[in-house]
């Protein structure tokens, strides 16, 4: 097998608006049939799927990869397999023992500032001074890692926090929290964002997360113009396109496995 051609074609993959997860299956089975050798030389995301795809079912060569890499790296692990131990030494990027923290809520991280903080409020349900001051932290990353914090913040919060941003973003950047939010409410205003020319192309992607192009009822909660709810989502993982899968990482944890450019796509993909 050409690896360098198979990462290349993944990558493709992954970045389609049109290719499912079944689609990724397949391909990653064909790596799993060549069982090319591990290089742990390769960029970490090539490293791990080699791994994953030595031993998929009992993860032998993940945790001897997991023992030869550096704190940093193990980090990188942990933060997407829960299973796997955690290092001893703080890491570089904090950002990876959070993730780690909330994939498994049992596990005691003495997380540092402002993780600590966002630990506080997934646990507690953000108020929306919370999430606001996190926003101010975080600066660029805040929608990836404010996300999980959204998922189970109160509605009414919710709102508060969006209306304040409302006030201080431009509206290219306010739309994508209008989708991030899940909140069903803000499908209007959507609407009438996306009949301004300049934005209706984001206004359409953000329509399109909470009401998947259809003129559905209205849910408080909703994604793809259904209810939020436990049953809806593994649902979500098998048939959106893999261009929209990241959106759905904040809305499975706790007790994820994996992401949804590793092996099979995450724990909700049949044959992982």
């Amino acid at each position: 097998m050409d690896l360098d051609c198979f990462f290349t074609q993944r990558r493709t993959l992954l970045a389609s608006p049109a290719a499912s997860k079944a689609m990724l299956c397949q391909l990653d089975r064909e790596l799993i049939r060549a069982q090319p050798p591990a290089e742990e030389d390769r960029p970490f995301e090539e490293a791990l799927l080699l791994a994953q795809a030595a031993d998929p079912a009992q993860g032998t060569a993940l945790k001897a990869f997991f023992a030869a890499s550096d704190s940093e790296r193990q980090w990188q692990l942990a933060a997407l397999l829960p299973w796997l131990p955690l290092p001893q030494a703080e890491a570089a990027d904090t950002w990876l023992m959070a993730r780690a923290q909330l994939l498994a809520p049992a596990r005691a991280i003495a997380l540092p500032a402002p993780w600590d903080g966002w630990w506080q409020a997934w646990q507690g349900g953000a108020t929306a001074a919370q999430l606001l001051t996190l926003y101010e932290q975080l600066a660029e990353h805040a929608q990836e890692r404010l996300a999980p914090l959204l998922v189970r913040t109160e509605p009414a919060e919710l709102v508060r926090f969006i209306n304040a941003l409302a006030a201080r973003l431009p509206a290219l950047e306010l739309l994508p929290w209008l989708g991030l939010s899940g909140l069903g409410r803000f499908v209007p205003w959507l609407r009438d964002f996306a009949a301004n020319p300049e934005l209706a192309e984001a206004a359409r992607q953000e329509l399109n997360w909470l009401t998947g192009g259809r003129d559905t009822e209205r849910h408080e909660r909703q994604l793809w113009g259904q209810a939020a709810t436990p049953e809806l989502l593994p649902q979500l993982s098998q048939g959106l396109a893999l261009a929209w899968q990241p959106r759905l990482w904040a809305w499975l944890q706790p007790g994820g496995s994996g992401d949804h450019w590793t092996l099979f796509g995450g724990r909700l993909c049949p044959g992982n």
